[in-house]
């Protein structure tokens, strides 16, 4: 049998992108990167970036996969740095919006159980170790901070309407009755309206979006009202809630909804607080990227592309590259169960981002291409299209690094439009989960 021809990963990445260049990864780019790339695990180097950062206001802290150990720790260091050194006050994850507020009752003292507000992360990828060490040091400064300088947590991500519903009708039931009829009944027409948009049946779309604006709208228009019979704290709640159910991504063309959503939701945030407040968001590479969603082939924006519409250069986006090691996902198991399986990379293949900080030597490593030349052999290496392995929380390969030679698990990037800096970790390991026993696979 003849063998089949499988193209290399140049070849997969000009088909997917032919109108930009390769990075070339020359002796040029190598030398800068040893200039100028810092130890990520030093503190005076943490402080020496973010130094480097000048005005920034929101910090979106990147990921390759959703469960590598190492990723978790420094974006935890690196967090309460910026909480300790730089008055950063609102910490932004990538999870539900309103099982978030479990997360922040725990760390505002209001709730003492650390199991029951790790539910608050709303997702089964999220219930690792490390997540679970940073609400108790955020906790733990709450309990020290004088009351101006206690930090919040809030989730910002709009893929879980039913909890935000059921949210809102608890606050207007016997406030507003009517609203609260309405809120159910559009949860339900929303839900029956994506099933059929998801068939194929796209005209059920433009009511249900009315309909959901309508919601938004009366809330707004009742915002007194309800204050009034509750709370202005409540009122903001309900409008938080109505807000969060309309975000929902209905309309599967337009990819960009969820990051969109996702962005919506923190700058509310922002808005709503002081205008001095700075805030750090957790998220995959694929949201908080500076630029387009180019890992699911489109030009729509991330949700950090529309932080930086919104905030310019006071949004800079961190991502992250990796050399070898090991990782977890979600898989299920023989019997269905869903549970966390263990995989690993060798070493990052040539054309990749990994690449590159082997070829220069480097270990664990912060770089900031703000710092880079305006042109030159650098710069046409920045704004050259490079590979950078990238993998979600569920179903990966069972053999990922075959997965990357056919071309999946691959994020095309073009380092300097999608991101403002980088770290890179040269060897990880797979994140703790906080049940030991829900590992299905080492």
């Amino acid at each position: 049998m003849a063998r089949m021809w499988r193209p290399s990963l140049a070849v997969l990445f000009a088909s997917l992108l032919p109108t930009v260049a390769f990075a070339s990864q020359g002796p040029d780019a190598i030398e800068w990167l040893q200039g100028h790339a810092q130890p990520a695990d030093g503190k005076g180097a943490k402080m020496q970036f973010v130094q480097s950062l000048g005005d920034v206001r929101v910090i979106g802290l990147g990921e390759a996969t959703h469960g590598q150990r190492e990723c978790f720790a420094f974006k935890h260091r690196l967090t309460l740095h910026l909480i300790y050194r730089h008055g950063f006050r609102l910490v932004a994850y990538e999870a539900s919006a309103t099982r978030a507020q479990r997360l922040d009752d725990y760390i505002q003292g209001r709730s003492d159980s650390i199991d029951e507000a790790m539910g608050g992360f709303g997702m089964m990828i999220w219930m690792v170790e490390g997540n679970r060490a940073l609400l108790e040091d955020l906790r733990a400064w709450n309990l020290e901070a004088e009351p101006g300088d206690r930090v919040e947590i809030i989730g910002v991500d709009v893929q879980d309407p039913g909890n935000a519903a059921s949210k809102l009708y608890s606050i207007l039931a016997e406030t507003a009755p009517d609203l609260a009829s309405e809120t159910e009944a559009v949860t339900k027409y929303m839900f029956a309206a994506r099933d059929r948009i998801y068939a194929g049946k796209t005209e059920a779309l433009a009511p249900a979006q009315a309909r959901l604006e309508a919601l938004v709208t009366g809330l707004t228009l009742r915002w007194g009202e309800i204050a009034q019979q509750t709370s202005p704290e409540l009122a903001d709640e309900a409008l938080r809630c109505g807000r969060e159910i309309a975000r929902f991504p209905l309309d599967p063309s337009q990819p960009d909804r969820r990051d969109r959503g996702m962005a919506q939701s923190l700058l509310d945030a922002l808005t709503s607080r002081s205008p001095d407040t700075k805030a750090v968001l957790w998220g995959h590479n694929g949201h908080i990227t500076k630029g387009p969603l180019r890992s699911i082939g489109t030009d729509a924006r991330g949700c950090g592309g529309y932080l930086r519409a919104v905030l310019g250069e006071r949004y800079f986006a961190l991502g992250v590259a990796f050399g070898s090691g090991g990782f977890q996902a979600l898989d299920q198991d023989e019997a269905g169960k869903w549970a966390f399986r263990r995989y690993r990379h060798g070493s990052a293949p040539a054309e990749t981002v990994g690449h590159a900080f082997l070829q220069a030597g480097l270990s664990d490593a912060l770089v900031n291409f703000r710092e880079a030349p305006a042109e030159g052999p650098v710069r046409s290496w920045l704004d050259g299209s490079i590979g950078m392995r990238s993998w979600g929380g569920y179903r990966v390969p069972a053999d990922p690094d075959a997965a990357v030679k056919e071309g999946q698990g691959l994020a095309w990037t073009v380092l300097a439009q999608d991101f403002d800096g980088l770290l890179f970790l040269e060897e990880t390991s797979p994140a703790e989960p906080v049940d030991k026993g829900a590992i299905w696979k080492e």
